[in-house]
């Protein structure tokens, strides 16, 4: 397709004469090894953000390390273990560092959605189809027009030729800071391409179907664990997981929640919407829950991408510790049970989204 793209413009094309000849000339730069690991900005971006940490929380991270104080974690994926360290090195400026991996055959910590049954077989292939319902809509009909008219191609573009060249453009630009292709897309087409996305994620790992987020209860039920716990003597567990680790987290802690689902035919009504997969699991996105002893009180803070976030519970100016701990355990933490969570039975199933009320909504397909 690329080949195609780049051999067959027309003067039709409204791209100026250099965007043209920078696409003409465009090569690809990545080789297929590198996929698994984590590029040379996203290990700067990774220790850019422990430096950052270390200096808004000195009397935290300023203590000298060691590995009974800080406890790094990450899954079996090479680039979060690349990421792990850059935070470290960024946050204590050494190299060495104990770093404990998850098992790669399950972990209910951090890739809980692996070996989670009820998720694999009733979400993860059933999650795109409000996806696939706007990717034939109007929206993204406009969307492939607009992109095959400004590359002045004959014939014109599909849909995955699209996301191809969109995907091209984002992942260029992060780590080139340039990219050709992104002169295709405009704003307008960009907000499109977004809100395609954000379907996904918010009916594969989001609010979309109560798995999504079910299956996540190790992960809050370990956080507030260690925050009740007065005689720990680790200062800062930090754990490094994968996109698809931290929005079902997120949805569990009831955050970027609208108060109507993202369906294929609503992308208008949904302009303000919270639930944005590039803000809320960004490249580098991170969540942090910082405990303050104010006198004998101890209070919370969370941090989202390093910007103050309100829980249901809890401003962003922070609350007591007592206030997440008895909201959270109580209505989920305290019963989790991972394994019975996940047991698949094909007679009780959802295929929907399930309200506060517990009652299933079947998927609307616009």
């Amino acid at each position: 397709m690329l080949q195609a793209v780049t051999s067959d413009f027309m003067r039709e094309s409204t791209l100026c004469k250099q965007e043209q000849e920078e696409i003409k000339d465009w090569q690809f730069s990545f080789l297929s090894s590198e996929a698994e690991l984590l590029a040379p900005t996203g290990v700067q971006e990774s220790r850019d953000l422990g430096v950052r940490y270390a200096h808004r929380f000195p009397s935290l991270l300023g203590l000298p390390y060691t590995p009974q104080r800080y406890k790094f974690q990450h899954t079996y994926k090479p680039r979060t273990f690349n990421t792990a360290r850059a935070i470290a090195n960024g946050m204590f400026n050494r190299s060495d560092f104990n770093m404990a991996v998850n098992p790669a055959s399950c972990d209910p910590l951090l890739r809980f959605y692996d070996c989670c049954d009820k998720f694999q077989k009733t979400v993860k292939h059933k999650a795109l189809k409000e996806q696939a319902a706007f990717g034939r809509g109007p929206e993204m009909k406009a969307v492939i027009n607009n992109v095959s008219n400004r590359l002045g191609l004959q014939d014109s573009l599909s849909l995955n030729d699209v996301l191809v060249l969109v995907g091209l453009c984002s992942f260029e630009h992060s780590i080139l800071s340039t990219s050709p292709w992104c002169a295709a897309f405009y704003a307008e087409d960009i907000k499109v391409l977004e809100y395609y996305q954000d379907l996904k994620y918010y009916w594969g790992f989001g609010y979309g179907h109560s798995i999504n987020y079910e299956q996540s209860c190790n992960l809050v039920k370990d956080l507030l664990a260690y925050l009740k716990d007065n005689s720990s003597t680790v200062t800062g567990m930090i754990r490094v997981g994968h996109d698809s680790s931290l929005m079902p987290f997120c949805a569990r802690l009831g955050v970027f929640r609208d108060p109507t689902p993202l369906l294929a035919n609503n992308m208008a009504e949904q302009s303000n919407r919270k639930w944005r997969s590039s803000i809320i699991a960004s490249f580098g996105a991170n969540i942090a829950f910082v405990e303050y002893q104010c006198g004998s009180e101890s209070k919370v803070r969370v941090f989202h991408n390093e910007k103050p976030l309100a829980l249901p519970m809890c401003p962003a100016s922070g609350c007591p510790l007592s206030n997440i701990l008895n909201s959270y355990l109580e209505s989920f933490a305290n019963s989790c049970d991972f394994q019975k969570t996940c047991e698949y039975d094909p007679h009780h199933i959802c295929d929907g989204h399930v309200t506060h009320s517990g009652t299933c909504v079947p998927s609307i397909i616009g």
